[in-house]
């Protein structure tokens, strides 16, 4: 049995031999041929009879390859407003050249008295440019004009300018010749060109022009750049108004234009062209004998200037044959392609002699003969320097539509929709006719007989030129093919065919003449599809896999994507589709996501086809227009109404009003639709009653919503920083002013969507026989307001007010509900609803029936978010935002009888304080949490609870040093600290987090918490975290580890950055746990062991926001988080995967959501990895109708707020295993944190399946941390091994070429590891703002660099040898955070690690590789070279440099010997103290080379170099904007860094993006080409071997400025104060901590050194002032 043929793209290849001859011998030896016949034969023309004749039949083939042209209509013209300016006036104009298809323009008339109206008539018509009429050199070249005379009419193109036509989700405005070719692509199926739309408006143009009695169009001339030049030949030729025409850079010849780059824009080419005889020859040839002037650039254009100066011959030539009196001129200027300065003169002085009379200097007649002064033109000086005078309007001014864009005009009709309209009326004359395929297919696609095919194929293509403007489903040179073989009237598809008949007709010879079966994968089906209709006889079978939708389908999505020419036919719709060619059978099932009624699912089809109220650098604005979204439901269904739950958040609000309507089959922005029902008000309320719109059913596959109205904007809604931040975001963005703040909210978020048909959902409010509403059991099931059956205590916590400074409709309903149908539990259900209830709760009570937990009101919002709130010396900033009300907190005690009710009993109560974090200890008799008694008298500390007794113990305090202790101090020293999230450990000792640690976080004012330790009665406190940023939430998992997220900022961007580790109980075997080498979830919180497993449950949320989000499981033997990344060796490409996500729904129903970035507005609300599962519809809501609203394209400022934080909330789950668990939840979502329409969180009981009964609400407070009242087994105990004598500890790497971050990287490149340790910031002061390209980070606080770059100190360590099998090992300072940096023969940094880790005393800790695979096994011990010696003392990393003082002092003295060599690194440096500055220093180690080096030419003077290029060391000046740094930066730091020139030039390892690692030379001093032309001689100047590595090591620590944070700083005395002081908090604690471990040792106290006296606390002040 013959093998079927599998076609593929690689076959196709193999068989038409695409891409591997010379492209001089195939493709473009036809082309070549036709174009020379093509200009022979307008040669040939002799008489005027003759060209007449040719123009009859050139005009025929070019109308047919247009596909005619449209009806003429009205033009409903009208002028939206006038800009006056010096000598002229424009009048803003707008037509329709199509029902509604919007034109519009600007009228330039003179206003200087020396010209009398009418004027003369000229129509610029402008080149490719997203600006359209607006672009700088189009103005300038109208301007020219209207101050000489002329009256002036400037449209704009389609998809420029003001005539965007894609949807507005799909409008990257990065390329108007893209869209022009995605047109294109799609007129081409039905038989059009995209010439066709762009010659229609320039006709209905003149016609316009026409219309007004100002102009004169006796003599109507047409001038215009690039595709600009296109149409003004075009009209030439096509319209007997136009008498003078002045194409600039489009007229060529055919064959030079496709050598050069290929074909060019849509409208560029047409299907048969040269085979018709039809170039650029015949085309100006069309429009003669009239005035032409050839306009060219001699360098660097599009159409070379050889087939210009060929095709002006053939005209010129042309011309002397008729005895033509009219005149020909060809003008060229230096280059490049566009219009410069002497060009637009040129085609003015054409104006004023051919069109006025008048002669100019450059253009005139000399003897009877015309005399174009080509080489005075190319003196007029000022090419391309368009801004050297200022224009005398800025863009914006001349927009004609209030918005921008016709598509929001009403009625707007695009190009898109005029397709499709008449895909769809050929689709019905299709249908109703019978057709013979076999020669349609052979006509239409260019498939020759078999019997006529030649043995090869004669259009081989390889072009050099691989850039176009699609990609299709091939890739660009695909699309390049296609559009060449149309010129010669062929098709790709076509050939294709041909090869595969070819090759197919072989392999049936080969089997004896038998049909063999054919099977096509994806693009290819289209090619498969026409071969097998061409040729039936040779196939026994087709089999389509992955085969794209039908060419109407395609039609009607208007997503341009997927657009292509590469897989299109001319005019393929007028007589079959593709889909047509094969037995249906063949054609795989529609791949539809079907939706029941009450349901949307996630990610159908939502899009923002309007601005809407989200600019895309700044989330505050409010653009005072409605905002549109629109569903799709996959296919047409029965639409009766809607329901709409509106979620508020830090940035967003609800709806107000809003109005629906049915989109027809392709709709867009202002295309007709059916209203459903309009301005439908909405209330801010959850309850269900108020938010339901109701009309007529219609069938329909798409409603359209558009938002009119959002509720005010309330300062209470918001934390104090985005109402402060508000004012000043065009200061910080660079960005002109915006218009002054409206009141009304800037963003619109949507936590639910729900579609119904003619039957109302069974979840809606249904009437009692009383006449109240009561609630189907459905609605119970998920919405807490209503659960509570058999829970008591819904009401108010006692001592609690309820807020007041804005009336609580929610709260209204919820109370009239209570008391009316007796808290909405109607008898006639309530006994089956209550029995389904105990049957469930039975099964938790198997294992317990108590629990604890806590109430308070504050949850953590975005910037308090690592303490929630509490952190000392925070709460000054949040004590004057309305309805921030700190205490009333309780911890309860909550009893499950039997027959599923719960009891509660108050076991502590703090109504001006708050609890929080309680933990039980495994005999369950004693609970640890952390308790602050008042906002401003207390702070968080630790205390326990006995359960029996029910004693209260304080365990830690607040540290204090007496005065005695220091000398000159003349009061006790007190040091206020949060202690919080404890955690009972094994041994009976308590893990925690803790401020003790003293320093700031990078890019916000707040104190950091890190890792703890101390005993059961609060005392031998020892750290034993030393993180940058925010440690959170350590638990104990099964394996005795203990398990916590940390917050990681090490050349990294500000968010996504909290991932899970694990260490031992003492600090030990730091580990990376889970998702540390992956961009997403941006943080997972609370995570706790299954029991009996190895899994682990936690939330996956976001940065910025509470800890709260989705539930999710990781099953660690699973687990990879490299799953959302892949790595090219042979492209050194690194790109994110995609692979989609599988979502999973309670009974067993699943869907799949295609990946994609942050950054896509189009990506899924919650992506996963393997090992990670989303618990119980936490993907998204398993519930009917949940739509997540998507982030609108580049949302950067606050897109990671938004992450996992609509929809359904958890919070704080505790694991029972067997999927059951307890767990904080908010079913309907959390609308705002803080706020009179605040959702709360309960108690629930739930298991994996998401069934759920509330166990605990307060309707005044959140019910947070339940925990069961139950004994436990503790896990292993693991024994302590620190030795607090020691000062090292060791690592070891068994490989470092082993892993994903060196992929690529050859063995032996890797000479030495440089390790780095981190020098944390006391405090907050200054910052840096968010200049720099790619800014994803927030102000970075106590900046040492700026934008980007190096967010803390960095001390270079040292080096240690890398073996050759790449194994290293090395001693290194403990208690310090390291990174490591792999280091090649130059002294580059290879690869980076965007992390750190630390070691304690005496550890012993390593790695398999550079970030391996979390289950990679490592080598053999025995194996790795360096374990086969003592590990290495680290070398001194720079060339004469010696040890790093820290190193020196620690192996002479070691780390107990004083107070220095036990802080380290974060040792006390006072104020003036800048000689003890042994991190890397910019001033210190790099600006002495440039000093010796450089400064001699760059000093600033720009005599010998570049003067903004000044590599001086004095002070540099930044704007005022980015002046917050209090950095006395030098002009030679900023000059070589600012605004983060992280580009090749530098090429730093900056906070760009999420990734923890890149690929290998990724950046750094290798990649930067500075440090490149140093190492190679710049100017005879040749850096040393030393200085070079100086200069790499630099580059490679991401370019810091200062080694200390007290270098050059230029702080007042409040900064100077708040810095001491926090150096002394920091300094105390340590001597705290050092003299407990001496006493526990038997040594001495050593004296609190570095201590500055008499420092006052500014903790009671305001935090920041700034």
């Amino acid at each position: 049995m013959m093998n079927p043929i599998l076609i593929s793209v690689a076959v196709f290849s193999a068989c038409a031999a695409l891409a591997t001859q010379d492209i001089s011998r195939e493709l473009m030896k036809h082309v070549a041929a036709y174009d020379e016949a093509a200009d022979a034969a307008v040669a040939a023309i002799r008489t005027p009879e003759a060209l007449a004749a040719k123009q009859k039949e050139w005009r025929a083939a070019w109308l047919e390859s247009l596909g005619g042209l449209p009806e003429q209509t009205p033009l409903e013209d009208r002028t939206t407003g006038v800009i006056q300016c010096e000598g002229y006036r424009i009048e803003k104009v707008v037509f329709q050249s199509q029902p509604g298809v919007y034109v519009t323009g600007l009228l330039y008339l003179p206003a200087d008295p020396k010209f009398k109206a009418p004027y003369p008539g000229v129509l610029i018509v402008h080149g490719h440019s997203n600006e359209g009429k607006l672009r700088d050199g189009y103005r300038r070249m109208a301007i020219l004009a209207v101050k000489a005379g002329f009256g002036v009419f400037a449209p704009d193109p389609l998809s420029q300018g003001e005539r965007r036509q894609c949807a507005a989700k799909y409008d990257t405005q990065e390329n108007c010749s893209a869209e022009h070719a995605s047109l294109g692509a799609r007129a081409w199926l039905v038989g059009w060109n995209f010439a066709r739309f762009r010659l229609w408006d320039a006709l209905r143009s003149i016609d316009y022009m026409a219309s007004r009695t100002e102009l004169d169009l006796s003599k109507l001339a047409v001038a215009g750049n690039s595709g600009g030049g296109t149409m003004s030949v075009y009209l030439q030729a096509f319209d007997e108004r136009v008498k003078v025409a002045c194409p600039n850079c489009y007229v060529s010849s055919l064959r030079e234009v496709i050598r050069e780059r290929g074909c060019h824009d849509s409208e560029q080419f047409f299907h048969g062209q040269l085979k018709s005889g039809f170039n650029h020859a015949a085309l100006v040839a069309l429009g003669q004998p009239r005035v032409d002037l050839l306009i060219g650039a001699r360098h660097a254009d599009y159409f070379p200037i050889a087939g210009v100066r060929s095709t002006f011959g053939i005209l010129q030539g042309l011309h002397d044959r008729l005895g033509a009196s009219n005149d020909v001129g060809l003008y060229s200027c230096d280059g490049p392609h566009g219009w410069a300065e002497s060009s637009r003169q040129a085609a003015l002085d054409w104006l004023l002699y051919h069109v006025k009379g008048e002669a100019t200097p450059h253009c005139g007649k000399k003897d009877g003969k015309l005399v174009l002064d080509v080489e005075g033109l190319r003196k007029v000086t000022g090419d391309f320097e368009y801004g050297a005078t200022e224009l005398p309007f800025p863009m914006e001014k001349g927009l004609v539509t209030k918005t921008g864009q016709v598509r929001d005009l009403p009625g707007f009709k695009s190009v898109y929709a005029l397709v499709a309209e008449e895909a769809d009326r050929l689709a019905k004359i299709r249908a109703a006719s019978k057709r013979d395929f076999r020669e349609i297919v052979r006509r239409r696609a260019g498939i020759r007989p078999l019997a006529e095919l030649p043995p090869e194929d004669e259009t081989t293509f390889n072009h050099a030129f691989t850039w176009w403007y699609l990609n299709g489903r091939e890739g660009r040179l695909a699309e390049n093919h296609a559009a060449i073989l149309a010129t010669l009237g062929r098709s790709r598809i076509g050939v294709k065919a041909e090869a595969l008949i070819r090759k197919t007709a072989a392999d049936v010879k080969a089997n004896g003449g038998n049909p063999v079966p054919l099977v096509a994968k994806g693009a290819d089906c289209i090619a498969a599809a026409h071969a097998y209709a061409a040729e039936p006889q040779l196939f026994s079978s087709i089999r389509l896999v992955e085969a794209p939708p039908s060419w109407t389908d395609m039609l009607m999505n208007p997503d341009p994507q997927q657009d292509s020419y590469a897989t299109a036919v001319w005019g393929a719709l007028k007589e079959y589709d593709w889909t047509e060619l094969v037995p249906p059978e063949t054609l795989p099932a529609a791949d539809v996501t079907r939706t029941s009624d009450g349901e949307t699912l996630p990610g159908q089809g939502v899009e923002r086809l309007a601005d809407g109220a989200i600019n895309p650098t700044c989330a505050w604005r409010w653009q005072k227009k409605p905002i549109t979204v629109e569903f799709d439901f996959g296919e047409e269904r029965e639409i009766g109404g809607v329901r709409i739950m509106a979620g508020r958040s830090w940035v967003n609000c609800g709806v107000k009003a809003a109005s629906f309507f049915a989109v027809p089959r392709f709709g867009e922005a202002g295309a007709l639709t059916t209203p459903l029902a309009e301005r439908v008000e909405f209330r801010p309320s959850h309850t269900y009653k108020e938010n339901v719109a109701t009309w007529k059913p219609v069938t329909c596959r798409r409603v359209r919503m558009v938002i009119e109205d959002t509720y005010d904007f309330k300062p209470n809604y918001y934390s104090g920083y985005t109402h402060t931040a508000t004012p000043l975001l065009p200061k910080f963005f660079e960005t002109p002013p915006y218009p002054e703040f409206s009141g009304k909210t800037p963003t619109v978020q949507i936590a639910e969507m729900s579609f119904f048909g003619a039957d109302l959902p069974d979840d809606l409010p249904l009437p009692n026989k009383d006449g109240t509403e009561a609630f189907p059991a459905s609605r119970l099931v998920r919405d807490w307001m209503y659960q509570s059956c058999a829970v008591s205590n819904i009401s108010h916590c006692a001592n609690v007010d309820p807020d007041t400074t804005q009336p609580d409709p929610m709260g209204q309903d919820v109370s009239f509900v209570m008391r009316a149908t007796d808290n909405g539990r109607d008898p006639e259900w309530r006994g089956e609803r209550a029995a389904k209830r105990k049957a469930f709760l039975a099964q938790f009570r198997k294992e317990f029936t108590q629990f604890v937990y806590v109430k308070h009101i504050v949850m953590g919002n975005s910037i308090m978010h690592a303490t929630d709130d509490l952190s000392d010396a925070s709460y000054q900033e949040w004590k004057g935002v309305p309805d921030y009300r700190f205490g009333s907190s309780q911890l309860i005690l909550a009893t499950i009888a039997s027959d599923g009710s719960v009891s509660q009993e108050v076991l502590l109560d703090e109504p001006d304080g708050m609890i929080r974090d309680p933990s039980l200890s495994f005999d369950a008799k004693t609970l640890v949490f952390a308790k602050r008694r008042s906002l401003e008298k207390d702070d968080y500390h630790l205390w326990t609870l006995d359960l029996e007794t029910r004693a209260q113990r304080q365990l830690t305090f607040n540290g204090a040093v007496k005065k005695e202790d220091v000398k000159g101090q003349t009061a006790d020293f007190e040091m206020p600290c949060s202690d919080i999230e404890p955690c009972w450990l094994p041994d009976g000792s308590i893990v925690f987090q803790s401020t003790r640690c003293g320093h700031s976080v990078d890019c916000w004012p707040l104190p950091v918490s890190n890792l703890f330790r101390c005993d059961a009665d609060g005392k031998n406190i020892r750290r034993i975290g030393f993180d940058q940023v925010q440690t959170f939430y350590p638990q104990l998992m099964d394996d005795g580890r203990v398990c916590y997220t940390r917050w990681e900022y090490n050349d990294r961007s500000a968010s996504g950055l909290q991932q899970l580790y694990a260490m031992n109980p003492d600090g030990t075997k730091q580990t990376g746990l889970f998702a540390n080498n992956s961009e997403f979830p941006f943080s997972l919180m609370h995570t706790r062991g299954i029991p009996g497993t190895s899994d682990i449950m936690m939330l996956s949320c976001g940065h910025h926001v509470g800890q709260k989000g989705r539930l999710a499981l990781t099953r660690l033997a699973e687990a990879d988080d490299y799953a959302n990344s892949t790595y090219d060796p042979a492209k050194s490409v690194w790109n994110m995967d995609t692979n989609p996500v599988v979502m999973h729904f309670p009974g067993n129903r699943k869907m799949t959501i295609p990946w994609s970035p942050w950054d896509n507005p189009c990506g899924p609300a919650v992506t996963n990895m393997p090992g990670m599962y989303y618990v119980a519809g936490a993907a998204m809501d398993a519930s009917p109708g949940v739509q997540p609203v998507k982030m609108p394209h580049d949302y950067h400022y606050n897109v990671f707020d938004m992450h996992t934080q609509f929809g359904p909330q958890w919070a704080y789950p505790f694991p029972l295993g067997c999927g059951r668990f307890l767990v904080s939840f908010m079913p309907e979502g959390c609308r705002y944190y803080r706020g009179p329409y605040s959702s709360r969180f309960g108690v629930y009981a739930m298991d994996e399946t998401g069934r759920r009964e509330l166990l605990a609400f307060d309707w005044g407070q959140h019910c947070m941390q339940p925990l069961p009242v139950k004994r436990r087994t503790p896990p292993p105990r693991l024994v302590p091994k620190i030795d607090f004598a020691q000062g090292f500890g060791t690592y070891y790497v068994q490989n470092v070429y082993e892993g994903a971050a060196m992929a690529g990287a050859p063995t032996g490149c890797v000479k030495k590891l440089r390790v780095i340790g981190l020098e944390y910031r006391p405090v907050h002061i200054g910052w840096n703002w968010q200049f720099g390209w790619h800014s994803t980070q927030g102000k970075i606080g106590t900046p040492i660099a700026v934008g980007n770059a190096a967010y803390d100190v960095k001390h270079v360590l040292g080096e240690a040898d890398v073996e050759a099998d790449g194994s290293c090992s090395f001693r290194a300072p403990a208690r310090t955070p390291l990174y490591f940096q792999l280091i090649d023969q130059e002294g580059c940094c290879i690869q980076t690690m965007r992390s750190w880790s630390t070691l304690q005393p005496g550890e012993i800790n390593g790695c398999v590789g550079c970030h391996e695979h979390p289950h990679r096994a490592g080598v053999e011990y025995a194996k790795a070279l360096a374990l086969r010696r003592p590990p290495q003392a680290l070398k001194p990393p720079l060339p004469g440099g010696g040890a790093h003082p820290l190193l020196a002092a620690l192996e002479q003295e070691g780390p107990l010997a004083n107070l220095d060599n036990w802080m380290g690194l974060n040792r006390t440096k006072a104020v003036e103290d800048t000689d003890r500055n042994d991190g890397f220093s910019f001033t210190r180690l790099i600006q002495p080379i440039l000093d010796a080096k450089c400064v001699a030419c760059h000093n600033g003077s720009g005599d010998k170099a570049p003067a903004a290029m000044d590599l001086r060391g004095t002070r540099g000046q930044l704007p005022p904007s980015d002046d917050q740094s209090k950095r006395k930066y030098t002009t030679s730091y900023l000059a070589l860094t600012y605004k983060g020139q992280c580009n090749e030039k530098i090429n730093f390892a900056h906070g760009l993006g999420f990734a923890p690692f890149k690929p290998p030379y990724s950046f750094g001093a290798a990649r930067s080409s500075v440090w490149r032309m140093l190492a190679q001689g710049h100017h005879e100047v040749q850096l040393t071997d030393a200085e070079l590595r100086t200069l790499a090591c630099w580059i490679d620590l991401a370019v810091p400025f200062c080694g200390s944070y007290v270098e050059r700083h230029d702080w007042n005395d409040w900064y100077r104060q708040r810095y001491e002081y926090a150096c002394n908090k920091r300094a105390a604690f340590a001597w705290l901590e050092l003299n407990d471990v001496r006493k526990g040792l038997g040594l001495p106290p050593v004296p609190l050194t570095g201590f500055i006296p008499d420092v006052a606390e500014p903790r009671r002040q305001k935090y920041w002032s700034e």
